[in-house]
């Protein structure tokens, strides 16, 4: 992309340095629709419509190339500033995209809640689009294959996909399979769950999945593999019983609704755009605190009626189903034609 050629060696750091989970999802839209314009994948402008098409044309460029510029500066002092100074860089290139902004795309209401607030965004000005998923990867249908131990004495199959880090709370999993074990009857009682982490170390907040397991007494229930491509990834969503996000926060989900468009329920903490992401008792369950307590007590739910729990892999296909990228494409193009024209300002 135009992004990653400008930026060159410091596109990874520049990524690290605005990925300040209030700001960055609001950061990328805007940046991505811009950069895509740019590049002839649309044809209207959403960053400030109006005008005649050349001067749209000029007008887009100098905002890109201004944001490329700003991505630059911000990734080549990354190295020599602290963490509330690179929020703070990123901060201000967000309220000078989102200040431009005619038209704000987000995930969910959660984030037109967050844009009032924060940035003072009037609700007019934004437009909720949830995010496809790949429909013709992810479908019920296809081979499943379980990554984790094959002997399981049929235990509850959870699967956490994603990045490795605190922010998306794969140690809370492990803390509650501690929590389990210990209500089975402690040191080598089976809780009846088998835990599987796929993904990689993200950021620099030192968690170590391996050793949490072995702390907790679990190291026997939980097996680790790296990111697969997307059809391996739909194959390990098929075959789990349960598809767990303890995530801090998300802006929507993309992995809750892979996993749903397998036909497999999430139990999904309900932050942000999780709670539309999966439907509470139709295509999964939410889990209200982010505690292992908490999360030992939702799987001990799901293990005490399993049948129920497979039930509401129908509602998860269905609620999935509606999430395609051509419907998403579809409102984006109605959003940006209902967004009135203005004639650009003198510093366009």
């Amino acid at each position: 992309s135009r992004m990653r050629e400008a930026l060159g060696d410091g596109y990874a750091e520049a990524l690290r340095v605005l990925s300040n989970p209030d700001t960055v999802q609001a950061l990328q839209e805007l940046t991505r629709i811009a950069v895509q314009t740019k590049t002839g994948r649309f044809s209207r402008l959403i960053l400030d419509v109006g005008g005649s098409r050349d001067a749209r044309q000029q007008q887009l460029e100098k905002l890109v190339d201004r944001a490329i510029a700003r991505l630059d500066e911000g990734a080549s002092q990354a190295r020599h500033r602290t963490e509330e100074a690179h929020h703070e860089v990123a901060g201000r290139l967000v309220v000078e995209l989102v200040g431009r902004a005619d038209l704000l795309v987000v995930n969910s209401a959660a984030e037109v809640a967050d844009l009032r607030e924060l940035l003072d965004v009037p609700r007019a000005r934004t437009r909720v689009l949830p995010p496809g998923a790949d429909l013709e990867t992810f479908t019920p249908d296809g081979a499943a294959q379980w990554p984790g131990a094959p002997e399981d004495d049929g235990a509850l199959r959870v699967l956490f996909a994603g990045r490795v880090q605190r922010h998306k709370g794969p140690h809370l999993l492990v803390a509650a399979l501690g929590v389990l074990r210990e209500r089975a009857g402690g040191a080598g009682a089976d809780p009846g769950v088998r835990l599987h982490v796929n993904g990689a170390a993200s950021g620099d907040d030192g968690l170590d999945l391996a050793g949490l397991a072995a702390q907790e007494g679990v190291a026997d229930l939980v097996t680790f593999s790296g990111p697969v491509p997307a059809p391996a990834l739909a194959a390990q969503f098929r075959a789990a019983d349960v598809v767990a996000m303890p995530s801090a926060s998300e802006t929507y989900g993309l992995v809750a609704l892979e996993a749903q468009a397998c036909g497999t329920p999430v139990l999904a903490h309900r932050v942000g755009g999780l709670v539309y992401a999966v439907l509470d008792g139709v295509s999964g369950r939410h889990v209200t605190a982010g505690t292992p307590e908490a999360w030992a007590d939702a799987l001990a739910e799901i293990l005490a009626d399993r049948d129920a729990w497979a039930a509401l892999g129908t509602g998860a296909v269905r609620h999935a189903a509606g999430h395609s990228w051509e419907a998403y494409a579809d409102g984006l193009l109605e959003a940006v034609a209902a967004v009135p024209r203005r004639s650009p300002g003198p510093d366009a």
